[in-house]
């Protein structure tokens, strides 16, 4: 007896802490809402706000569930809980639901420090780092005008004078400095043409894009240095987790029987045909959504 007593106090015990970590905030005409109902609410916010700390959102946050609450309150006095439109959604939300939960767990389980940590070497072992240079750039609209820049420089006017004469570039104030670019920094016939051109050298001939017709001057040329593992992190992280889904659903997709009909518009068999496609209701079609939780996204390595 003494034992099943303090069993039946320790489940009591466990059920007072719950409560204190999950404690009720507010109440909405006899419905309560919880602490993890507002922290699951702030995890929707949009970024200028999700990022910010939980107790600065915490009462904008409330109010709106509060509004949620008493809505829902009305439309259930209204009935609208046994709606079919609302049992659809309702129907599809709990599968998106279920489905983050689901993938969110299979991520979390799986991707670790130490895996990351490996990922970064791995990375940097197979991408060779690579070389960027110190460019400043005259940039105009005509390609005479830009040989005739060009011919100037070569005659040994004054480059960075030239830029802030000539220049239609935002940084032509600066002498028509854009700092050090790499690949991907501008378009690949810029970033060619200064690589392949010797620091304190003019590259030989103007380069079209679509801003215009570039004359450029390379100022130095160094090897641009590797991402740190805390900024790689964020890639690694999306790139693990996007092969994490992408194997759980293909597993799950491998195991599972799946009939797939071809119903098309106007397609409408009479009833009493024995067409599988007609023997249940419509498939709700609004939990059909790409599968995956969503991530945060970082620019790549």
């Amino acid at each position: 007896m003494r034992v099943l007593l303090a069993a039946v106090l320790a489940g009591f015990a466990c059920l007072a802490q719950a409560e204190e970590r999950n404690p009720v905030v507010a109440i909405v005409e006899g419905d309560p809402i919880y602490l993890e109902d507002v922290r699951q609410a702030a995890r929707n916010l949009p970024p200028e706000l999700g990022d910010l700390p939980f107790g600065m959102v915490f009462d904008r946050v409330l109010d709106r569930l509060i509004d949620v609450k008493l809505l829902a309150q009305a439309g259930r006095r209204e009935g609208l809980q046994n709606d079919a439109e609302v049992k659809a959604q309702i129907r599809g939300l709990t599968d998106r639901v279920i489905q983050e939960v689901v993938l969110t767990r299979a991520v979390e389980s799986r991707i670790t420090e130490d895996g990351l940590r490996r990922r970064y070497q791995d990375w940097l072992r197979a991408n060779a780092a690579p070389r960027e240079a110190r460019l400043r750039q005259i940039l105009v609209g005509s390609e005479n005008r830009a040989r005739a820049l060009l011919a100037q420089a070569q005659g040994g006017a004054d480059f960075a004078a030239l830029a802030r004469d000539s220049s239609l570039g935002p940084e032509a104030a600066e002498g028509g400095d854009l700092g050090f670019v790499g690949p991907g920094d501008l378009p690949d016939a810029i970033i060619q043409a200064a690589l392949a051109t010797a620091p304190g050298q003019l590259a030989s001939t103007p380069i079209r894009s679509v801003f215009g017709w570039h004359v450029l001057r390379v100022e130095d040329v160094r090897t641009r240095a590797a991402p740190t593992f805390i900024e790689a992190r964020p890639i690694l992280v999306q790139q693990w987790s996007a092969e994490i889904i992408a194997e759980t659903v293909e597993r799950l997709r491998g195991g599972a029987s799946i009939d797939i009909y071809d119903v098309t518009p106007g397609d409408q068999p009479g009833r009493d045909t024995a067409d599988p496609r007609w023997s249940t209701p419509p498939r709700d079609r609004s939990d059909v959504i790409p599968p995956g939780p969503t991530v945060k996204t970082a620019d790549a390595l």
